[in-house]
């Protein structure tokens, strides 16, 4: 007769997350929304308690209207680190929003860990045209951190 138990795990798996968004254009200049109206055009957001690492690179990204261009978000990760690279993108015409926003934010209990966020923002990267030149650029927004 065949087991009607349900099985069990004997060991945990070890999960990563490895990946690349790169030469995609979105949205066509000068066409305002066409980038995004309904969310963010690029988006790396680790919930996951696992390790992930991301390269953003030469992206174009022009007419996003009330989202940030790029938009790396990491809550509760625990010891899961969150490492990405953004080089050689162009972001363009963000109505609202930032060119580039990295965050990590802690929804942990307290004394437990919140993750790491690791960020190499480099080369052309450029925001350029903006029609609010209050909020755009890039920001970085650590909600827990130590040093």
């Amino acid at each position: 007769m065949p087991s009607t138990s349900s099985p069990t795990r004997t060991r945990r798996s070890r999960r990563t997350l490895v990946g690349k968004v790169r030469n995609n254009i979105i949205g066509p200049a000068g066409v305002t929304g066409s980038g995004s109206t309904v969310g963010f055009p690029i988006r790396v957001q680790n919930e996951g308690r696992v390790p992930v690492t991301m390269a953003i690179t030469d992206n174009t990204i022009n007419e996003s209207v009330g989202f940030t261009g790029i938009n790396v978000i990491t809550t509760t990760a625990g010891t899961g680190a969150t490492n990405v690279t953004i080089t050689g993108n162009s972001v363009n015409n963000i109505d609202s929003g930032h060119g580039v926003l990295v965050q990590q934010i802690d929804h942990t209990t307290a004394g437990l860990n919140a993750g790491t966020v690791c960020a190499a923002i480099y080369g052309r990267t450029v925001l350029a045209s903006n029609r609010d030149p209050v909020i755009t650029g890039i920001v970085l927004d650590f909600d827990d951190y130590a040093f």
